[in-house]
C-alpha cells in the first residue's frame, strides 16, 4: 500500500508539479495510466516475446470501444481497492475516474465487439495482436439543446493515454503522389487475473515532413504545414462524411492507410514468409480492411515471393467478418478512385478478378453475380468473399441470412465458407 502511495505521489510531482490531491481527474488518470504501465512493463515484455516466437492470430478492425481504462485495469490487476483507499485518504472519490472520456475509438456494436474479442484472448491465454488507427477526435461528442442533438468534435486525448509511442516501428505509406508515416501506439490489454498482455496497435499518421522551412520563410505559410495537414488529417476522425468526392478520397486514404501499416507490422513479424500461414493468422473485422488482401500481396511480391505464391498464402492466412446486411455498409468504390490513389492495388485487384472468372468457367458458373470489378465499381465485400478462407456472422440468424439470401449464390462456389462465430 505504501509503495503505491509513494509512486504515485511521486508520479504526480514528476508530472504536473503538484500533489495527488491537487489533481483533476484527467491528470489523475494520467498519473495511474504512467503507474500501470510501469507496473505490468516486464510482463507485457515478455508476454510480446512468446507471441512472436509462436503462430498469432491479427485483428484488424477500424474501431475499438475498450471502455473505461483506469477503472478496468486497476480491477483486472487486483489493485482497485488499494489505489480507492489511497485516493480517500487525499478526500479523492474514486468515482471522479469516470469523468474522464472514454478513448474515442469506435462507435458503437462494431467497436465493443472487437473489444470483447481482445479481451476475451488475453483472459484465454491467446496470442492475438489488434491493429486500429489512433483517432485524434473519434466519431462525435452529443449534446443536446432546445431538444436537439448537437454534435461536436470529441477531444479525448487530454487524459491519460495508456499506450506507449513506438518510433522505432513507424512504417511509410504510399499513396500515388503522396507519402506519410504511420507511428504505432503500444495499448496493453490487460487479462482479469492470469492470462497474457496481449497488445491493441494504433496508427497515428503523422507527415514525413513536418514543415518546408523555406517556404515558411518565405511567408507561404499554407504551404508550409500543407503536407503535414493532409498526412494527419488520415487520423483525425472515424469515418469522415463520405458523400462527396474529397469524403470518399479521405475514407480510402483511411482504411489502405491502416491496411498498409498493420500488414507491414505483421510481415516484419513473420520469419518465413515463404510460410507465413504457419506464423501468422489476420481476421478482418467488417468490410473497411478487405484492402488488405491486395496489400498483403503486394508486399510479399515486393519480398520476392512470386504472384502466385502470394495468391495463394492470403487465401490460407485471412478470414472475414460479416457485420451486417444492409447494401450501403458492404462498401463499393469507384473504380477510377482506387486507380488514381493506389494504382498498384488496382492492379492486383483486377488479376485477383482474373482468377476468380478461371476458377468459376472451370465450374460452369456464370461470373456475372461474382465480378469484384463491375460497371466501374469495386466490390469490396466479394473481394472478402473471394479471398478469405472463412466469412463469419456475428449471430445465428445473421449467419443464416448470410447463407441463404445475401451470399446464396457463393454457396454453389464455396460449400462450407460461411460459418457462425458469436465475437467476444
Amino acid at each position: 500500500m505504501m509503495d503505491i502511495d509513494n509512486t504515485l505521489e511521486r508520479i504526480a510531482v514528476k508530472k504536473y508539479l503538484r500533489s495527488i490531491k491537487e489533481l483533476t481527474p484527467c491528470e489523475l488518470d494520467s498519473v495511474l495510466s504512467d503507474f500501470v504501465l510501469d507496473l505490468i512493463s516486464e510482463r507485457w515484455i515478455e508476454d510480446i516475446k512468446q507471441q512472436r516466437s509462436s503462430k498469432c492470430a491479427f485483428y484488424l478492425s477500424a474501431e475499438y470501444l475498450m471502455g473505461r481504462a483506469a477503472l478496468n485495469n486497476l480491477i483486472n490487476l487486483n489493485i482497485y481497492e488499494d489505489v480507492k483507499t489511497l485516493l480517500n485518504r487525499y478526500d479523492i472519490d474514486i468515482s471522479v475516474l469516470e469523468e474522464v472520456p472514454d478513448q474515442a475509438l469506435g462507435n458503437g456494436g462494431l467497436g465493443r465487439l472487437a473489444a470483447c474479442f481482445l479481451d476475451s484472448a488475453s483472459a484465454l491465454s491467446l496470442p492475438v495482436m489488434g491493429h486500429g488507427i489512433k483517432y485524434k477526435f473519434g466519431l462525435f461528442k452529443q449534446s443536446f439543446q432546445d431538444g436537439k442533438q448537437l454534435e461536436s468534435a470529441d477531444c479525448w486525448q487530454g487524459c491519460g493515454q495508456w499506450s506507449v509511442r513506438r518510433d522505432s516501428e513507424k512504417k511509410l505509406i504510399n499513396f500515388n503522389n503522396f507519402s506519410l508515416y504511420a507511428v504505432p501506439y503500444d495499448m496493453p490489454i490487460i487479462p482479469y487475473g492470469e492470462g497474457r498482455i496481449n497488445t491493441l496497435r494504433l496508427w497515428q499518421s503523422e507527415a514525413v515532413c513536418d514543415l518546408k522551412f523555406n517556404e515558411f520563410n518565405n511567408m507561404n505559410y499554407i504551404e508550409a504545414i500543407r503536407e503535414r495537414e493532409e498526412a494527419e488529417r488520415i487520423s483525425y476522425l472515424l469515418y469522415p462524411n463520405d458523400n462527396g468526392e474529397e469524403g470518399k478520397r479521405l475514407r480510402l486514404r483511411q482504411e489502405y492507410f491502416l491496411a498498409s501499416a498493420s500488414i507491414q507490422d505483421i510481415i516484419c513479424c513473420c520469419k518465413d514468409l515463404s510460410d507465413i500461414d504457419k506464423s501468422a493468422t489476420i481476421q478482418l473485422n467488417d468490410t473497411h480492411l478487405v484492402i488488405a488482401i491486395p496489400e498483403f500481396i503486394r508486399l510479399l511480391c515486393e519480398r520476392g515471393i512470386s504472384f502466385e505464391d502470394a495468391f495463394s498464402a492470403a487465401r490460407k492466412v485471412f478470414s472475414y467478418t460479416n457485420h451486417t446486411v444492409m447494401e450501403e455498409a458492404l462498401e463499393k468504390w469507384d473504380e477510377r478512385l482506387i486507380r488514381e490513389e493506389l494504382p498498384e492495388i488496382y492492379s492486383i485487384i483486377v488479376r485477383i478478378q482474373q482468377k476468380l472468372r478461371d476458377e468459376l468457367m472451370k465450374m460452369q458458373i456464370s461470373p456475372e453475380r461474382f465480378d469484384i470489378i463491375c460497371e466501374n465499381t469495386v466490390h469490396m465485400c466479394r473481394l472478402a468473399m473471394y479471398m478469405c478462407h472463412t466469412v463469419n456472422g456475428v449471430s445465428k440468424i445473421h449467419t443464416f441470412i448470410l447463407k441463404n439470401k445475401l451470399f446464396s449464390h457463393w454457396g454453389k462456389f464455396f460449400d462450407k465458407k460461411i460459418i457462425n462465430i458469436t465475437n467476444g
